[in-house]
């Protein structure tokens, strides 16, 4: 959980400036907000690439493209503050695009200049990112203040928040998703032949997953305030009332992480 934890603690440099996102619901954005919706990006992105989104204030959705491109739009709203201070950059890599909103004067999404770049106490300005992935392109997805929604992915998801729910539904999977507070939720149909681990690891919140029947996986479900409810038949290998549970589900070999300190955990069978 080491890299939900870093952006935790770079968050808490930005208290002052991300209050306004976390009290600003949907529902409040018509409500004397502006705002400026002239970002978008669209392109190819090979099978296997991955298209990447950093956002610090707002929250990411993911739906299915209906053609073989990727498009990412970005919009602005603020009711005080100055949108000039907020950028939002795209940068093509070898595998993929990365797009960032970055708040003050870094011009790069370089990982260590943007998460150390938040000088800009009580500005309300929030990004919200929506984006159209294609078939077979991977979904990289975090944010600080926001909540992230993927509809549609084929292929791997990531995905990280600090303070906003995780819902995620793929066809095929691998799946990581954290966040500190909020549930998070993966749905997977079909779970490519893979030993790549699935982990769904949230603080204060709820994990819930929903797997084929066919599901093989060696599973640590861990919670401290709550339970751990399961439809699948478990070999059991470490067991702590119903707060802990280490076992086999099938034949094994892929590691299922699900972690929660305050909350439920359920593995449902699709």
């Amino acid at each position: 959980m080491s890299r939900i934890l870093t952006a935790a603690v770079a968050a808490g440099a930005v208290v002052a400036l991300a209050a306004p996102a976390r009290a600003q619901s949907d529902s409040d954005w018509g409500r004397n907000y502006s705002q400026d919706s002239s970002f978008k990006w669209n392109g190819s992105i090979a099978a296997g690439g991955t298209i990447h989104v950093i956002d610090l204030n707002g929250g990411v959705q993911v739906d299915a493209s209906d053609n073989g491109t990727t498009t990412v739009t970005a919009v602005k709203r603020w009711r005080h503050s100055d949108p000039a201070t907020v950028h939002i950059v795209a940068e093509p890599g070898s595998n993929g695009m990365t797009i960032c909103a970055i708040w003050g004067d870094a011009t790069t999404c370089d990982s260590h200049e943007h998460e150390g770049n938040h000088g800009l106490h009580n500005n309300d300005v929030s990004v919200h990112f929506t984006v159209h992935v294609a078939k077979g392109v991977k979904v990289d997805m975090s944010t600080v203040n926001g909540s992230i929604d993927v509809r549609g992915a084929t292929v791997a998801v990531d995905a990280h928040t600090v303070n906003g729910h995780i819902e995620i539904a793929t066809l095929g999977g691998p799946v990581t998703a954290e966040s500190v507070n909020g549930g998070v939720r993966a749905t997977i149909d079909q779970l490519v032949n893979s030993n790549e681990p699935l982990e769904l690891v949230t603080v204060n919140g709820s994990v819930e997953l929903a797997a084929p029947a066919q599901l093989n996986a060696a599973l640590d479900a861990e919670t401290v305030n709550g339970g751990v409810q399961t439809d699948f038949p478990i070999t059991v290998s470490s067991f702590k009332a119903r707060t802990r549970i280490h076992g086999t589900i099938g034949q094994g070999g892929r590691e299922l992480r699900l972690h929660t300190v305050n909350g439920s955990i359920s593995i449902r069978k699709l």
